[in-house]
């Protein structure tokens, strides 16, 4: 585990303090009439610190979780919530690292689910997006068990020793550090043998950056490998991409080469080759749009405009004292 400085938080248990309460919005009319049910639940939420001056972070919110201030800028965030208190921070003997549980109660709607966001700068995530995942698995099927994101999501889906509830899912999302290509993300490949693909025939069709490109016949008779087939793959589609093979994703990437917003790669038209390595549509194949780079407060503005089902992110960026404060301040 890295000993940049980072944090972690993971929801331990909901406790019920009351019964459910309806309230009626009645239109007049039983078409547009309708019935919600709230009821007040303790959410007892663990936080993590990491890394240099870890202790003075934490003992820092453990004071701001415990004041007038902290309460009413929690409550300016979401009604819903009100902080009730928080415990003292415990230095444990991992990696330096101390502990805080802020306890909070949520009531007058529907309760938030005790997701967690994750921020990265793997450019498999799609600009732009907050993708969902429902386990640590899936994670990996899409970045690789190497990742840094897969060994953060096996920790943070399995909880802590004695917890009531674990995460029912991980957002994560992509900060875009540098100007970057649109791509093209194939369908798994994982059980295709090579043998398989050597024996597609056809052509390509795709639109990159808004022009409409038909590749040459491609042939894959002479691969020895998989990354050999994205080679001959890029010759025949030309110089306005790059064609890799993933070996962790068990996927081909299309990236244009350009780099910024214009950048765009679509779906390739289906065919023998396009079907074959899974860049259609209907394969399960991906699209990114470029971008160009993005301060991080930025990214989190797109983030609550798409998805708010989260109660606190993390990230596994490495990011400068610059972006850092910009998430700070966010």
């Amino acid at each position: 585990m890295s000993l940049e400085s980072f944090c972690m938080l993971t929801p331990l248990r909901f406790i019920r303090l009351s019964t459910s309460r309806g309230i009626p919005a009645d239109s007049g009319t039983p078409q547009t009439s309708a019935m919600t049910w709230t009821e007040i639940r303790q959410a007892d939420i663990q936080l993590d610190i990491y890394g240099k001056h870890a202790g003075d972070r934490a003992l820092a919110l453990e004071t701001l979780f415990a004041s007038v201030y902290g309460y009413e800028r929690i409550k300016a965030l979401d009604e819903r919530l009100a902080p009730l208190y928080t415990s003292a921070a415990l230095q444990t003997s991992m990696i330096n690292d101390f502990s805080i549980t802020a306890n909070v109660v949520t009531s007058a709607g529907a309760a938030l689910d005790a997701n967690g966001l994750m921020l990265t700068d793997n450019q498999l995530i799609p600009a732009g997006h907050v993708q969902t995942f429902g386990s640590a698995q899936e994670v990996a099927d899409l970045l690789g068990a190497q990742s840094k994101e897969y060994q953060a999501a096996s920790l943070y889906f399995s909880g802590y020793d004695n917890a009531t509830v674990l995460p029912a899912s991980l957002r994560m999302t992509r900060l875009v550090l540098q100007d970057s290509p649109g791509w093209l993300l194939s369908g798994s490949l994982k059980g295709v043998s090579l043998a398989a693909i050597k024996g597609l025939t056809g052509t390509l069709k795709l639109t990159i950056d808004g022009n409409v490109v038909t590749s040459t016949s491609v042939d894959f008779s002479t691969a020895n490998t998989l990354s050999d087939i994205a080679t001959a793959l890029q010759a025949a589609i030309g110089s306005t991409v790059t064609v890799a093979w993933l070996a962790q994703a068990n996927r081909f990437i299309v990236r244009t080469a350009t780099t910024g917003e214009g950048s765009t790669v679509s779906f390739a038209e289906p065919g023998t080759v396009a079907t074959g390595l899974k860049l259609t549509q209907n394969t399960a194949a991906t699209l990114s749009p470029g971008s160009n780079e993005q301060p991080p407060a930025d990214t989190m503005n797109g983030v609550v405009n798409q998805d708010q089902d989260w109660i606190g992110f993390m990230s596994l960026a490495d990011l400068t004292d610059e972006q850092k404060q910009s998430l700070c301040a966010w």
